[in-house]
């Protein structure tokens, strides 16, 4: 790498997108395609009792698709809780429930307000904590904590008596939306000798085609996923959007297919960063060494897994951050609530634990009259170090390099010089 730093490095997609040439999944038309819009539930949280089709099929050029038209009704990224369509009970507002298809944008979205729902409403839950009490109407049958992971090492009790600074806090962070500059869109068709395209916006087209594959009954030789240069993912667009909803409606008409998310749609459905609540306790020593840490995180995620599972593990591997630190106890929840799922997004979980551990250890460096990067270097992780769980730390550890590199700087050196009204100068950590 090093041949790289301080370099300016060409971009070889930059010539495309400046010029406009670059094709995005949303600008791609094919003759006699067929445009798609959803029928999504107007309820958080319902049964379904009826789903009368019956308008929308009686218009000329259109096609209407729900759950009967599966053959496997279950999609996630690591838990198959979430259905395509869905066929007795809406979990989150905006809830695919059934598919049109029509010869143009206007038409099909005129026969989606044609298919009728009859639903009975549900008791709504909304906040991830209340959906751990007893009483917390179950989003799904087995209860509404969908994983835990706790871990303790050493002695936790024990440090925090040896500690002559104790802080906690509580912190929460928010749902968070991608906002990405080109919602959800792709295409599809079949070609001459049968096999399935689908050219989406997608960050998993291997783990897409075996969705498509169980959706439809298909080998997975017979459906090809092309992850076409999207206008932002960030991790929003790693699972199932358009891709199975694309694929279904070309298969079955045997026609090319269009499917592009208003900005509407994108806002209300489409994967968020986890909600969480965030409470740490830390206990110091007088030269800022981190005695005991105990934290305790519960994520928000949504009305399915997608990478919930995946973000919890993360999420609490990395909560006591870049320290090494002998007296650990975290316990981390995962639960399920009436909102739209959670899923991938930048750093995956980490930053809403980091943040509550970042912000605690700001406080504690002025309490204890250290600066605020000095208490990092004097608990920063080092090679062959231990993390939270156990692990060694064996590649890339430049922790202490890197605060020594900001705390020589003139940013830093001179920030006390260079106040004016509204700049504020801090530091904090992360891995």
């Amino acid at each position: 790498m090093p041949q790289y730093v301080g370099k300016s490095i060409a971009r070889v997609d930059g010539l495309g997108k400046a010029t406009g040439r670059h094709k995005y999944p949303s600008d791609f038309f094919l003759p006699g395609m067929l445009h798609l819009k959803m029928v999504r539930s107007t309820k958080a949280h319902a049964l379904i009792k009826a789903i009368d089709t019956s308008g929308a099929e009686a218009m000329d050029g259109v096609w209407v698709f729900t759950a009967k038209d599966l053959v496997y009704n279950r999609f996630g990224n690591i838990i198959k809780d979430q259905p395509v369509f869905c066929e007795d009970k809406v979990r989150f507002y905006g809830e695919p429930v059934a598919l049109v298809a029509a010869v143009t944008k206007e038409r099909a979205e005129a026969a989606a307000c044609q298919v009728r729902v009859l639903y009975e409403d549900l008791p709504v839950v909304l906040d991830g904590e209340e959906a751990l009490a007893p009483e917390a109407p179950p989003v799904h049958a087995g209860g509404n904590l969908l994983q835990k992971i706790s871990f303790a090492n050493r002695d936790v009790a024990a440090g925090f008596a040896r500690s002559v600074l104790v802080l906690e806090d509580t912190f929460i962070t928010p749902m968070v939306d991608h906002l990405y500059l080109e919602t959800e869109a792709g295409i599809a068709y079949v070609d001459e000798d049968g096999i399935l395209h689908v050219l989406a916006g997608t960050q998993n087209p291997f783990h897409d085609q075996r969705e498509i594959s169980a959706a439809l009954g298909l080998p997975p030789e017979k459906v090809r996923v092309q992850a076409i240069p999207t206008g932002g993912g960030f991790g929003g667009k790693d699972g199932n959007t358009v891709q199975i909803y694309l694929a279904l409606a070309a298969y079955h008409t045997g026609r090319p297919c269009r499917l592009v998310f208003s900005r509407e749609e994108s806002l209300l459905t489409s994967y968020k960063r986890h909600p969480a609540k965030t409470w740490v306790k830390m206990g110091f020593a007088a030269d800022g060494e981190i005695l005991a840490f105990e934290g305790k995180v519960i994520y928000d995620t949504g009305a399915y897994a997608a990478l919930g599972p995946a973000v919890l593990g993360l999420g609490t591997e990395h909560f006591q951050g870049p320290y090494e630190i002998k007296n650990v106890k975290i316990d981390g929840y995962l639960v399920y609530t009436n909102k739209p799922p959670a899923s991938a997004m930048r750093g995956f979980g980490a930053p809403q634990t980091l943040f509550a551990t970042e912000t605690l250890l700001n406080k504690a460096a002025g309490e204890l009259g250290l600066d605020p990067i000095e208490i990092r270097l004097r608990n920063a992780v080092t090679p062959q170090g231990e993390g939270p769980f156990g692990q060694r730390m064996e590649h890339c550890v430049g922790m202490r390099e890197a605060l020594e590199m900001a705390r020589s700087s003139s940013l830093w050196q001179e920030r006390q010089q260079n106040r004016e009204p509204g700049v504020a100068y801090g530091v904090a950590a992360g891995f």
